[in-house]
């Protein structure tokens, strides 16, 4: 049984393996989940508090789509939004505590729960587009450790045929 490491699942992202990049889709899922539930628990808010929390769910589409777009152009083996292909960059994410979230905790508002997990989820995208940007970037990866540390097997196992692609070949000479 094979288990993945960190460093297989780092390398496999750094070759823009699709199946690495899942936890894409998952982001704009729960994004998703949140500003429908902010925009039921919102229906009551101050037009105040209502605007700063348009501002933030706008952020949240901007990054999903982001994100999303970034997801479909790694599956089908296109270059990413994320480097700098073209002119999108990682939208702004809101601080962790924005004072729009403070306000609906003192008034004890419904939104106050939805908007805290948004904020969280915007927040975790926003990091994961610029891993994005970091991973697919990545031109050159060493991989070192002592003997038995597990370096012919990680190559063996990232340069084996899957169904997306067919077997490589790779040199672990010196490694």
């Amino acid at each position: 049984m094979h288990q993945a490491s960190a460093a297989e699942h780092r390398l496999r992202r750094m070759l823009a393996e699709p199946d690495a990049w899942d936890d894409l889709g998952d982001t704009n899922r729960n994004i998703a989940r949140f500003e429908a539930a902010l925009d039921d628990a919102g229906t009551t808010l101050p037009a105040p508090l209502a605007e700063q929390t348009a501002e933030i769910t706008a952020a949240g589409r901007d990054v999903a789509e982001l994100l999303h777009e970034a997801h479909q152009q790694i599956s089908n083996s296109q270059p990413s939004p994320l480097l700098g292909t073209t002119d999108r960059t990682v939208p702004q994410a809101p601080t962790a505590q924005p004072a729009v979230l403070r306000q609906l905790r003192a008034l004890r508002h419904a939104a106050t729960l939805p908007l805290t997990n948004l904020i969280a989820h915007i927040r975790d995208a926003a990091a994961l587009a610029r891993h994005i940007t970091d991973h697919l970037s990545t031109r050159l990866a060493v991989v070192t450790g002592d003997a038995g540390f597990g370096k012919t097997q990680l190559s063996a196992t990232l340069t084996a045929a899957t169904a997306a692609r067919p077997a490589a070949s790779c040199s672990t000479a010196g490694v």
